[in-house]
């Protein structure tokens, strides 16, 4: 299922189940791309990247991309064009978000559209849109020093089962080293196949998700603010050898731990 809503300076787009399309670019847009359930495949500016739910990926105007999902995989996609979208100072093209909240500020944004009756209220309703975005993007940057993010904040409030909310606070504080499962499941009082799912379904992600995409968060940080060597960084957030943080930071990222530190320092 495609949905496509667009006006004469933002186009919103849903993709559901299967679907592919051809490289392209847009000399005068922005766009940001947003799995909500499943991952995504995406290629730009040569670069291979795999999107887990939350991850989103910032497309600056004139660079190549192009995408696919699979059965059961669902993305956003928000293009703005540039006169509209001020980017957020020092925002990257990587950043993180809640994947229900972005499905749901999706809803708003559409139906807003959908009942514009006039010019003032289609304005109103972009203007919405730009906002939310602008601050989804602010929110999910990553946090000086590994702290808290203001997204991560908005996660803990949102999710009601207290003891749901301690194992998040055990995971966001032992990450670096090996989460059992069974441990987290005991501090949510839930058998470990019902915590899995409870776990995913308020957070959006698996508990191994979560612990991956801390460790990669805290990696990137690491790379491209200290001179800490892949080795290091490997060993400290947990990992069984470099050759695996190798492989889990490449497919994350879609560049090698050598090359993001390059890259990230100009």
């Amino acid at each position: 299922m495609k949905l496509e809503m667009t006006t004469g300076r933002l186009e919103l787009y849903k993709y559901e189940e299967a679907y592919v399309n051809e490289p392209h670019r847009h000399s005068d847009w922005f766009q940001v791309t947003i799995p909500v359930r499943g991952a995504c495949e995406f290629t730009q500016s040569g670069k291979n990247y795999r999107l887990a739910e939350g991850e989103v990926l910032l497309q600056r105007p004139a660079e190549e991309h192009h995408f696919r999902t699979g059965p059961g995989e669902s993305v956003l996609i928000v293009k703005l064009h540039e006169s509209l979208f001020p980017v957020p100072q020092g925002c990257g093209n990587r950043l993180d978000v809640n994947p229900s909240e972005a499905a749901e500020k999706f809803g708003f944004w559409t139906s807003g559209l959908i009942n514009s009756r006039n010019e003032q209220s289609l304005r109103a309703a972009e203007s919405l849109v730009v906002l939310d975005v602008k601050r989804m993007l602010e929110a999910g940057m990553p946090a000086a020093g590994g702290q808290e993010t203001e997204s991560e904040t908005e996660l803990i409030a949102s999710i009601v089962d207290p003891h749901l909310r301690d194992a998040w606070d055990y995971i966001r504080a032992h990450y670096k080293s090996a989460v059992p499962v069974e441990t987290l499941s005991a501090i949510a009082l839930q058998s470990r196949y019902h915590f899995i799912r409870s776990f995913k379904a308020a957070t959006g992600l698996t508990p191994h998700q979560t612990v991956l995409k801390l460790r990669m968060r805290e990696a990137r940080r690491l790379l491209a603010g200290t001179s800490e060597t892949v080795t290091a960084i490997s060993a400290g957030l947990g990992f069984s050898s470099a050759s695996q943080f190798y492989r889990a930071f490449l497919k994350d990222t879609g560049k090698t731990p050598e090359r993001y530190r390059h890259d990230s320092r100009g």
